[in-house]
């Protein structure tokens, strides 16, 4: 294990701490971390509610980063340790922020990663936690930052003294909930003629067949439900790609829907065609924003068959009744969410390597491969 014991260094003008996690602590950190969420911009996915859930279910062997100004608390961050093996040679230890290291319980993926951190001073939180890994933190080998915001990558980037690997970045795609709600024409009006079409294309198909209902559900045993119902959907289209033959990814939202949806900070519906389900919709809804996660859609051969744009967009226009603000399609270059949204920005997957012979090894054997296949 790395060593644990709080620094009460200054590290980018700011003082650190860093202790193990344990449920012993869970109260401090439960209080830490609410009352600087309600000082923070951030997103549902380092949320208490998100946080909470992952500490809950995994109970993750992680330790506690704390930075403090002259005002307090001003940046959170939880990290876990593990020791990575792959491409049959390379072994190293890893520190992974607000995950676990292991592939199966990571694949709830997290997006819009990052350090909790006072809105007035994000990137000197940033900074310090940055210096103290570098500095005081001497075991580690890779520091793996997944669903980390652009701006923060190219940050990194420029300011760190160790190698910065990026594994890929990916696009994210919104929809401005109020420019639908108050423009002339609404939502369909801000879509592409071709995309009107084929939802209303897909509207006529569903209605010869009966009622088009979108249904959203009211407790948490349907919510449960339509998340079970979603998840055979879901593995149809998907195979074993599919998070839902991970009995970890399951655990995991069956708690997370426990947990929040009295609040309703995670909503599920289900689309309705003649009293049939066609489709199944799981989001995250948070602070004016609608993060969709997941659907489960009826596979069809029928070109006019849409349900995901149908659905989509018949939910698109029922949050704008409710007033909310975003609507995030997140990270995910599918055709679908440039259709229906406009590009909001990039999340990256990258690491912080610190400098080794097996990394470069590791480089040698990538370029290699690429150059031999062409």
């Amino acid at each position: 294990m790395l060593d644990v014991e709080s620094s009460g260094k200054l590290y980018a003008g700011l003082a650190t701490g860093y202790e193990a996690y344990s449920s012993a602590t869970l109260e401090d950190l439960e209080r830490d971390w609410r009352s600087l969420e309600h000082q923070a911009d951030n997103s549902f996915f380092l949320s208490w509610s998100w946080m909470s859930c992952w500490l809950s279910v995994y109970q993750p062997a992680c330790s506690v980063f704390r930075c403090y100004d002259e005002r307090g608390l001003a940046g959170l961050a939880l990290i876990c340790e593990s020791i990575e093996r792959r491409r049959g040679f390379v072994q190293s230890r890893v520190m992974n922020l607000h995950q676990t290291g292991s592939s199966e319980k990571d694949q709830i993926w997290i997006e819009y990663n990052g350090l909790l951190s006072r809105r007035d001073c994000e990137e000197q939180v940033l900074a310090a936690f940055l210096e103290f890994c570098e500095q005081e933190l001497r075991e580690w080998e890779e520091l793996s930052l997944s669903g980390l915001p652009l701006e923060s990558r190219n940050w990194l980037i420029h300011s760190s003294a160790c190698k910065t690997v990026g594994f890929y970045d990916s696009r994210c795609f919104e929809v401005d909930l109020n420019a639908a709600a108050t423009g002339a024409g609404g939502y369909m009006a801000m879509l592409s003629s071709n995309t009107r079409s084929q939802i209303r294309r897909a509207e006529r198909f569903y209605r010869q067949q009966g009622a088009i209902e979108l249904i959203e559900a009211n407790t948490v045993r349907d919510a449960l439900c339509y998340f079970s119902e979603a998840g055979e959907l879901h593995k149809e289209k998907w195979g074993e790609q599919s998070g839902f033959h991970n009995q970890y990814f399951v655990e995991f939202h069956q708690a997370l829907i426990e947990r929040c949806f009295p609040s309703r900070t995670v909503q599920l519906f289900k689309l309705n065609v003649a009293d049939r389900p066609i489709a199944y919709f799981y989001f995250f809804t948070y602070e004016g924003v609608v993060y969709f996660y997941l659907s489960g859609l009826q596979l069809s051969t029928e070109n006019r068959a849409k349900p995901g744009l149908l659905g989509h967009s018949m939910l698109i226009e029922h949050f704008c009744r409710d007033n909310w603000v975003r609507y995030d399609f997140m990270a995910g270059e599918e055709r679908y969410k440039a259709s229906l949204g406009e590009p909001s920005g990039t999340l990256c997957w990258l690491r912080i390597q610190r400098s080794s012979v097996k990394f470069l090894l590791e480089d040698g054997l990538i370029l290699v491969k690429r150059a031999l296949l062409g």
